[in-house]
C-alpha cells in the first residue's frame, strides 16, 4: 500500500494509505512497529449501488440526490 516512508531515516506512517492489514509489523524484524486502533473506522459500500448513492450524496448533498433520483424516475434524461 506504500503507506511506510522513510524521511530524513525515519520512518513516517500515511494514515490515508494504511489499510490496517497489518503486513508491516509481521515484516519489521526490530519489533518497531505496532498497530493502534484508527480515528475514523472506514466501512465499505455493500454493493455498487450503495456506493454510488453514497458518492452522490457527497457531490449533490440530499436535496440534490433526491432532485437526480426523481428525474430518473420520471423517465427524463439524466
Amino acid at each position: 500500500m506504500d503507506a511506510i516512508t522513510m524521511k530524513e531515516g525515519i520512518a513516517v506512517i500515511d494514515d490515508g494509505r494504511c489499510i490496517g492489514c497489518g503486513n508491516c509489523t509481521s515484516a519489521c524484524s526490530r519489533d518497531a512497529i505496532r498497530m493502534k486502533m484508527k480515528d475514523h473506522l472506514h466501512v465499505p459500500a455493500k454493493n455498487h449501488d450503495s456506493l454510488y448513492q453514497t458518492i452522490m450524496m457527497k457531490k449533490l448533498g440530499a436535496l440534490g440526490t433526491m432532485k437526480l433520483m426523481g428525474k430518473s424516475i420520471a423517465g427524463m434524461k439524466v
